[in-house]
Formats: structure tokens, C-alpha cells, sequence
């Protein structure tokens, strides 16, 4: 069972996940704002879908309601087809 606790060396929140591994818990009093930093840690190295984010959520607390409010679109931008340009192989 994943346990909460605090670590000593850096003083943040973690959780220990199922493989026993310690889950650095997202920085924020809101929701919106863990949302917020969940973004930020999943897109700092490149773009993510909405699978990206479910899985850095998994052992946050509220991860349903975090991945919810972290695909409202202050968080993100749909990216598309261009709308000038004819779609490939065509």
C-alpha cells in the first residue's frame, strides 16, 4: 500500500508508489495550481497528451480531478491540422 511521508533531505511531500519507488507529491495549495505544476513537470521537456499527464498523476493525491483541471485550456493548447495547408499525401 503507497504510504505518504516527508522527505528528509529536501523537506517536500513524497508517496511511495506501488513498485515501492517515492513519488515527489506536486507543489500548490489549489488544485489549480498542483494542475499547474503537473503540466509544467510533464511538457519541460516536450509537447504530452493526455496520457503523459495521467500517468505523472497516478499516485498524486486527486489525480482524476488534477488531470481534469490540468487539460482546462489555461494549462494547454490543442495543437491541430493547419487549417491553409491540404492534409498530407493529398
Amino acid at each position: 500500500m503507497a504510504g505518504v511521508g516527508r522527505s528528509v533531505a529536501s523537506g517536500k511531500a513524497s508517496r511511495e508508489g506501488a513498485s515501492g519507488q517515492e513519488v515527489e507529491q506536486l507543489v500548490g495549495g489549489t488544485l489549480r495550481e498542483r494542475a499547474g505544476a503537473l503540466v509544467d513537470r510533464v511538457s519541460s521537456t516536450r509537447g504530452f497528451t493526455v496520457a503523459d499527464l495521467e500517468r505523472a498523476a497516478f499516485f498524486q493525491a486527486e489525480s482524476v480531478a488534477l488531470v481534469r483541471e490540468a487539460m482546462q485550456s489555461q494549462h494547454v493548447l490543442e495543437l491541430g491540422r493547419h487549417t491553409r495547408r491540404p492534409p498530407r499525401g493529398g
